[in-house]
């Protein structure tokens, strides 16, 4: 399965959670497209070596967290750059024009050492060198993040993605993956409860997977861990694309809840049982359980809509702009009735999690603020 995954998030909780999930999904996934902060650091890390004065520009355009700047207004560090670049160029400057270029060159070599402190940090609290094989290999692909050109943009990338996997069939199975927001901007129904017509939610689930969680991999136990459930994840996947297929010719509501819950119990029941059974028997799952409390799993949840409810979360939760959300639901639209049901990947993270998080979150901070 070909995993998506669009996050615009730069808070550094987001990215931690996204670390542990991208972990996860290297298992179960055949590749993953991200383009998300936290899959920027990780092809910039991998990168280092080539790193010059226009590579720092662009990363520190990207995100204001690798600079160090107590003033609430942004580093535009572009300008700063072009200035710089500019006053290089000047021959015979005045004395006046010397003060102000060295003052620019210490600035900007601020900056730049901002910028490498953030990421020196920032390699032991993500552990960044684990998906560094991965991004080599392609199976951890970072979207359009070598494109420097300034009227670039990645947004016709989201529509195109969400187009392909929605409306094109396919023999490589694709599913979209959100965080938890997905879970906090709906009301959470099991699609498996009981469910009434006055109350009917926009957004039901189904679970799939449960994993441990890990903090630390090494790379060649996870290409292991996924080897050994290759035949149960490949079984699955099919039945995952027939599901796909077959529920976005049905409308999403309460008259039709009934067909949506038989399909997807019908076809996934088996095959997601077969995958666990897969993963409780992993040793390389077992040993990571037993170091730790049993209650830190992660959940692989399926979520279940309309299209248009999932573009309008899309948007009300900042994973998409405004202007990409509309194009997103007028390239469906030509193929497919938006008010038909979709449906997409999440992860429920333990509620226990949420205090490493926290505790790994300030240490990142105190490291750069010392």
């Amino acid at each position: 399965m070909i995993l998506v995954i669009f996050n615009r998030s730069f808070e550094e909780e987001d990215s931690l959670k996204e670390a542990y999930i991208t972990r996860l999904m290297l298992i179960y996934g055949s590749k993953i497209y991200s383009q998300s902060f936290f899959a920027d650091t990780v092809h910039y890390w991998r990168k280092r070596n080539e790193w010059n004065e226009s590579y720092y520009v662009r990363m520190i355009e990207s995100s204001q967290k690798l600079v160090n700047e107590d003033d609430d207004e942004p580093v535009n560090i572009v300008q700063i750059y072009q200035d710089l670049k500019m006053m290089r160029r000047v021959k015979n400057k005045s004395k006046e024009v010397i003060v102000m270029h060295q003052r620019a060159e210490i600035y900007f070599r601020k900056l730049i050492a901002d910028a490498k402190e953030w990421f020196v940090n920032a390699v032991a609290v993500y552990n960044l060198e684990d998906f560094i094989p991965f991004n080599e290999k392609n199976d951890f692909v970072v979207l359009a993040n070598d494109n420097f050109s300034e009227d670039s943009t990645n947004e016709d990338a989201i529509i195109n993605f969400l187009k392909e996997m929605y409306t094109e069939e396919s023999m490589e199975v694709k599913s979209l993956v959100l965080d938890e927001l997905a879970e906090e901007f709906f009301t959470n129904n099991n699609i498996l409860d009981e469910l009434n017509e006055e109350e009917f939610p926009e957004f039901t689930s189904f679970e799939l997977f449960e994993f441990p969680l890990i903090k630390q991999m090494n790379p060649n136990y996870i290409d292991f861990t996924k080897n050994d459930i290759q035949d149960e994840l490949g079984a699955f996947n099919q039945q995952y694309n027939q599901v796909v297929n077959r529920l976005k010719l049905i409308p999403y509501s309460f008259q039709t809840i009934a067909e949506i819950k038989t399909t997807i119990v019908d076809s996934l029941t088996s095959a997601v049982k077969s995958v666990n059974n897969k993963l409780n028997d992993s040793l390389y799952l077992q040993q990571v359980r037993n170091r730790q409390a049993q209650d830190l799993q992660i959940k692989v949840m399926l979520g279940i809509t309309s299209y248009k409810t999932l573009i309008e979360m899309l948007e009300m939760t900042d994973v998409v702009l405004p202007f990409v959300a509309t194009g997103i639901s007028d390239s469906l639209s030509k193929n497919i009735d938006i008010n038909n049901t979709c449906v997409f990947i999440y992860h429920k993270l333990p509620a226990s999690m949420e205090k490493d998080i926290e505790d790994e979150e300030e240490d990142l901070t105190n490291e750069i603020e010392k």
